[in-house]
């Protein structure tokens, strides 16, 4: 049962690992304009990672630490 659980698991892997990856980076998701506070324009944005030339795919919406109230988004 192991095995084939390894096995598996390596083939989904190989199956995934094959598809082209294209990433957008720091997309404001708060719009843009003059209204918005600094902070808004600063932090307000997010990394868009998805599989090129693929429709109705998963997503996952990920938030890192800080409670969406402080920290950064970069290590």
């Amino acid at each position: 049962m192991r095995l084939n659980l390894i096995i598996l698991f390596l083939s989904l892997h190989a199956f995934v690992a094959a598809e082209e990856y294209r990433t957008i980076k720091d997309l404001p998701y708060f719009g843009e304009g003059e209204d918005l506070t600094e902070y808004q324009k600063e932090r307000c944005r997010l990394d868009v990672y998805y599989p090129v030339g693929k429709t109705d795919f998963a997503t996952v919406v990920w938030f890192h630490g800080g409670g969406l109230t402080g920290g950064k988004k970069h290590l």
